[in-house]
């Protein structure tokens, strides 16, 4: 009986990388525009990541990927924030401890003091088992 490794890793391509990677994450990214409200299509993403204003991280097993996860800093005059506007993916009890720790990683780089993300009610049970506090709902309703 042989011993089943996961190797997960990350990838962080730069934005001139952007041809080399978009087929990739652009379908799972599509897949995570479905429940965002219609505030981004995937061409606005695709010029975030162009522009600089969002990171994305590939998640991989081996070289299959699992996952991606956008991220932009919000400097606030108190404090730094690591907004995590997109995760998208499959298979997330394999990598999400391991995207937590590079995120982790990130924020520590660029001096942010926490990260922030929304998602649907699966995220918040999933998220509050590492150390996420849900801290406020948002509430909407369209302007008539």
């Amino acid at each position: 009986m042989g011993i089943s490794l996961i190797m997960i890793n990350a990838i962080v391509p730069h934005k001139r990388d952007i041809d080399i990677y978009w087929s990739t994450f652009a379908p799972l990214i599509e897949k995570a525009l479905a429940y965002s409200g219609g505030e981004h299509t995937l061409e606005d993403i695709k010029q975030d990541w162009q522009t600089g204003k969002q990171v994305f991280i590939g998640i991989y097993e081996r070289e299959k990927i699992l996952a991606v996860i956008s991220v932009e800093m919000i400097c606030f005059p108190q404090k730094t924030i690591m907004n995590i506007p997109i995760v998208a993916g499959e298979q997330v009890e394999k990598w999400l401890d391991y995207a937590l720790e590079k995120l982790n990683e990130l924020g520590k780089m660029h001096e942010a003091t926490e990260m922030r993300t929304r998602g649907r009610e699966g995220w918040l049970r999933m998220l509050k088992t590492k150390d996420f506090k849900h801290e406020y709902t948002i509430l909407s309703r369209a302007i008539q």
